[in-house]
């Protein structure tokens, strides 16, 4: 047998073994994971909220909100606020319940009347977006309502204003409230129209 033939069996186990040791190496450091990614990456938390979140969320002027698990209202810059009673064992992320509805994007009014009749007879037209008589046409804001008094005649303009239920509009201590088919009419504390539903 030749000498080279002797060196080749003698060295052959050993490469055998080197490739076998690199090919795991190899593959060991294919499967491994990237030490950069797994040192600086973070697994993004979603938030959690408590029963105190409002206070930190919600604006001082916000009247109408919800705390994460019941719905509350209260007057704007007071921290007392009446509450639905609902148990959570989680809550959600309060938000404001107020409708803003800014000059800007202020939607454009649709033109329409109504007439009311109440408990003791009387009754009484709301417009909305537009009164027109044979005499005169107004044109009436989102946020307003007129109102014409059928037994005396009188005609009132009306600014929607914030209400826990129901439409609400104000003019001085005049006040007219509505919601679905009822309404009712009152002067400070004086009720002028009540037990008002539309008359069809």
């Amino acid at each position: 047998m030749s000498y080279f033939s002797l060196l080749n069996l003698a060295v052959k186990p050993y490469l055998c073994r080197i490739s076998i040791a690199v090919a795991v190496v190899f593959f060991l450091g294919a499967c491994a994971p990237d030490t950069d990614t797994a040192a600086t990456g973070t697994v993004e938390q979603a938030p959690v909220f408590t029963e105190e979140s409002w206070k930190e969320l919600i604006s001082d002027q916000c009247s109408s909100y919800f705390d994460g698990c019941n719905n509350c209202v209260r007057q704007p810059g007071q921290d007392i606020a009446a509450c639905t009673r609902k148990m959570c064992a989680e809550y959600a992320e309060p938000r404001c319940l107020d409708v803003e509805i800014s000059a800007t994007d202020e939607p454009e009014p649709q033109a329409k009347t109504v007439e009311y009749q109440c408990g003791d007879s009387a009754r009484f037209i709301a417009a909305y977006g537009r009164y027109e008589t044979e005499a005169k046409t107004i044109e009436l804001a989102a946020d307003e309502v007129l109102l014409r008094d059928s037994q005396t005649g009188e005609e009132t303009v009306l600014t929607r204003e914030q209400a826990a239920s129901g439409e609400k509009y104000l003019n001085g201590d005049l006040m007219f409230w509505a919601s679905g088919d009822d309404a009712m009419i009152k002067k400070g504390t004086e009720a002028l129209y009540s037990d008002c539903r539309i008359y069809r």
